[in-house]
């Protein structure tokens, strides 16, 4: 297993949140954990911090956006 974490804030919001990668190998495939923490700790009134815009989000960046990136790289 290989992990990445990265921890994030705004400047002028407050908040801090960890994200964290895990890759799983599994046969000859690889398989990402992404786990998002502290979103709790941001202001409830922005909706960019909601559970539902992060899930969104992330689901656009890995499924969409990395997995392009992958395919165009092998």
């Amino acid at each position: 297993m290989k992990k990445i974490v990265y921890d994030w804030s705004y400047e002028g919001i407050s908040g801090d949140a960890i994200v964290i990668f895990e890759l799983f190998e599994q046969g000859n495939q690889t398989n990402l954990r992404l786990t998002n923490r502290g979103l709790e700790s941001f202001p409830k009134d922005i909706p960019e911090f909601t559970r539902e815009s992060c899930i969104e989000g992330w689901n656009y960046f890995i499924k969409n956006r990395l997995k392009e990136f992958l395919d165009r790289e092998l």
